[in-house]
């Protein structure tokens, strides 16, 4: 499981003070309002009447009694060269490392390249400040100023429904990583805690890397990666697992519960470019993998993946599949194959040949 772990509520008291308390405080209000609709779905973005790029009251309040030295700052850190992530430096990188954790938190198989992604969403915020500079700066009493801030919130909402939808399609759903004990998650994958050839790796080992502290404290060398890899965690790093440099002839198990190949599996499924070369990234990092094992070790996953399985060379590999625990088969993972003629309940052991 690749999970993101986002806290907002961490950052407004962390925020950096500075001698111009009306840009500290519309960060602090900026940040409150993150804090609020953290909790919203996708569907609520992507509905204009469903309240959530209304700005509240307060907010567009100071925005108006202070609009002169806010215009001021806008259009000094708008004009000069961007640097740092700090608010008053730099609100666009600011806010954009908050806005794409909670993306991908909301939906786990949004994939996004850190540069491209940190363009085009700092261009989002950029634009957004542009304009509202604009309407701050022009003769407009308060209610109009009000009234254009407003418009400058829905643009804000409708672009960033634009940017999400270039990565997820139309109209996508929260598909939101959910969490698994590590005696559930090695049962799924037909594997015993005693018996795992060393060293281990978890790919999408979550926000909590669970499984690797588990076992760790049963004297397995084990370690896990992730997008959002907590810190401060023997044998845990910050990766993603497109990118991670898995090494040859390294790893006696590797292991990844509802991660890489469920992402795998979703982008071969899904039509569209953006899918396809996802999958096929996909297709080399699992891989890199099979490369990464020593002669013997074994990678176990679930699902399986069956149409990458039935093309590995046998006198390298041997592929064995685990079937679920029976309680754990769902009317929905029955209704699934059906419409998908995948087995989704299943698991997968490839192992190397000795």
């Amino acid at each position: 499981m690749q999970e993101t772990g986002v806290s907002l509520g961490a950052n407004i008291v962390a925020m950096p003070t500075t001698p111009n308390h009306a840009v500290t405080r519309l960060g602090e209000l900026l940040l409150a309002r993150m804090e609020r609709n953290s909790h919203s779905s996708l569907a609520e973005v992507w509905r204009a009447e469903s309240g959530f790029s209304e700005p509240d009251t307060e907010l567009v309040g100071h925005l108006i009694r202070h609009r002169e030295e806010l215009v001021l700052w806008m259009r000094a850190v708008l004009d000069d060269e961007p640097h740092g992530e700090r608010w008053e430096q730099n609100p666009e990188a600011f806010l954009r490392g908050l806005l794409a954790p909670w993306l991908q938190e909301r939906n786990q198989f949004l994939h996004l390249d850190e540069l491209e992604a940190s363009r085009e969403l700092e261009a989002l915020y950029r634009r957004a400040m542009e304009v509202a500079a604009r309407v701050l700066s022009s003769r407009a009493d308060e209610s109009e100023a009000a009234n254009g801030l407003r418009e400058v919130w829905e643009a804000h909402r409708r672009r960033l429904v634009a940017f999400a939808a270039s990565h997820l399609g139309e109209a996508p759903r929260d598909a939101v990583c959910a969490r698994y004990s590590p005696p559930l998650q090695l049962r799924v994958l037909d594997l015993s805690s005693e018996a795992l050839p060393e060293p281990v790796l978890d790919v999408g080992c979550g926000s909590d890397a669970a499984m690797v502290r588990y076992l760790r404290q049963r004297g397995v060398e084990a370690y896990g990666i992730d997008r959002f890899a907590p810190e401060r965690i023997d044998g845990v790093v910050t990766a993603d697992w497109l990118e991670f440099n898995y090494g040859e002839d390294r790893w006696g198990t590797v292991i990844s519960h509802l991660g890489l190949s469920l992402h795998f599996l979703r982008h071969h499924l899904v039509d569209g470019p953006a899918a396809e070369t996802l999958a096929l990234a996909h297709a080399r990092a699992y891989m890199r993998i099979l490369t990464s094992l020593r002669p013997g070790g074994s990678f176990a996953y679930a699902p399986a993946l069956p149409f990458v399985e039935e093309l590995l060379p046998a006198s390298d590999y041997r592929c064995e599949r685990v079937g679920p625990p029976a309680e754990l088969v769902t009317s929905a993972l029955l209704t699934a194959r059906e419409h998908t003629g995948l087995d989704l309940a299943q698991a997968s052991r490839v192992s190397r040949a000795e």
